[in-house]
């Protein structure tokens, strides 16, 4: 992932004169803007923050705020698939006096929990936004002055598919624990019964599969997520796997799928980001729905 600054200082320095609007607009950079708090922010956001424009991008999908013959911030713009939108994907301060860098790094470091990575001869810092896993490269310009880059990974792209994780329900715990494909596994064995712990599947998230000691009930799945970010893309994982939302209870959501079927899936999008899974009967639904009036999208 760290290759990612070193390509994008390339791409500026050799492309970004061949691709250069005409006449691109420019906006000050205001005291008031927090430009790392730019990263998946909606490029409609950023135009009516910033007074940009589409057609106002030096290089291709790439945006100045400042000027450039002193301190300014460039923002670079992706798609995101799952979303249908445009995002600001990464940011780079450029020629900053090294007294201000040292404030802005002092407020990234309050606002998020930055982890070093690398060694000596190579630091660079991640952490994780609601919608993003972010990377943070600092280097001196000059003697007086420094850059920053933040380079965004959406975190839809460490979102396995629920698939994976509900089809391992159909697994006993005795399996799960002879394959080590995924990754680190444990097993917890209480009153309630036996918790298969899948931790670190991504960097996103761990799985659980809870095993009932009586096999006439029904095997849970767990999805955690293992830092605070996450949640949106959570979110948007349950309402794309279910066909339908279900219901609401002091801030859990119900979700089914399959309703036509004999085996009814079933998931709960608890408020503190962990998401269950189980299969309830037909006959389980239906009592459900004669309870109130269901079946409305969210």
């Amino acid at each position: 992932m760290n290759t990612k600054p070193l390509l994008l200082s390339l791409l500026f320095a050799v492309v970004a004169p061949a691709y250069a609007q005409s006449e691109p607009k420019e906006v000050p950079l205001k005291p008031e803007y927090v430009p790392y708090n730019w990263i998946m922010m909606p490029t409609s956001d950023f135009f009516a923050l910033t007074g940009l424009g589409p057609t106002d991008s030096i290089s291709q999908n790439a945006y100045v705020v400042g000027d450039l013959e002193r301190e300014h911030v460039m923002a670079y713009i992706e798609h995101i698939d799952e979303l249908g939108i445009d995002v600001v994907a990464w940011v780079e301060y450029l020629n900053f006096k090294n007294k201000a860098m040292e404030s802005i790094t002092t407020n990234l470091q309050r606002d998020y929990e930055l982890e070093q990575m690398g060694t000596a001869d190579s630091v660079w810092y991640t952490y994780l936004t609601p919608d993003a896993y972010v990377e943070a490269k600092l280097t001196s310009a000059s003697k007086k002055t420094s850059n920053l880059l933040l380079s965004g990974y959406q975190l839809y792209r460490f979102m396995p598919p629920l698939e994976h994780l509900i089809a391992k329900l159909d697994s006993t715990h005795e399996q799960l624990l002879a394959n080590v494909h995924f990754g680190e596994r444990a097993l917890r064995h209480d009153s309630d019964g036996y918790m298969v712990s899948i931790r670190n599947l991504t960097p996103l998230v761990s799985y659980g599969l809870m095993y009932p000691h009586d096999p006439t009930e029904n095997a849970n799945a767990y999805l955690f997520l293992n830092d605070e970010g996450g949640q949106e893309v959570l979110r948007w994982a349950v309402k794309k796997y279910y066909d339908m939302y279900f219901d609401e209870y002091e801030g859990s959501t119900y979700w089914v799928k399959d309703t036509d079927k004999d085996r009814v899936g079933l998931g709960f999008l608890l408020p503190d980001g962990a998401f269950v899974h189980r299969y309830i009967t037909q006959e389980e639904y239906q009592e459900w729905l004669q309870e109130g009036d269901y079946g409305d999208e969210e």
